[in-house]
């Protein structure tokens, strides 16, 4: 399982061959990431907009992130792709945690239900972006 973490990695190609080293010959492969069109932006600025400042990459099309998993050896058994949707509670708690006046523990969604419920509640959709989530499977 590799749930949005390729995006993070120095070398994707490198880590979908170890991927494909490791498993078992009949194995599965979960994996997700985002994809990013032309237009996409979000909060965040690294080298343009980010949907995370740690992403090193953001794939640009289906075709661009179905192309590097085939190259490697995977056969596509499934792939979805979704809007992204982002907390809005979560400007407001990031804004309000700069400012000294609240304190994201780990388990600070533990501690405050209400606010884990609003949360749930309160999604916006990103403009430009999607979650791309796919199961894969080792090719011989």
């Amino acid at each position: 399982i590799s749930s949005q973490v390729i995006e993070h990695v120095p070398d994707d190609s490198q880590m979908l061959k170890e991927v494909h080293r490791i498993l078992k010959p009949i194995g599965y492969f979960y994996i997700s990431t985002v994809i990013k069109k032309w237009y996409g932006f979000w909060i965040y600025w690294n080298n343009g907009f980010k949907l995370d400042p740690t992403h090193l990459r953001e794939y640009k099309s289906k075709e661009e992130f179905i192309n590097l998993l085939e190259n490697h050896g995977f056969e596509i058994i499934q792939l979805k792709i979704r809007n992204l949707k982002f907390p809005v509670v979560d400007l407001f708690l990031r804004v309000l945690f700069k400012i000294g006046m609240i304190n994201l523990s780990s388990d600070f969604y533990l501690k405050h239900k209400k606010v884990k419920r609003v949360r749930g509640r309160t999604k916006l959709k990103i403009v430009g972006y999607k979650k791309v989530e796919s199961i894969l499977m080792k090719r011989k």
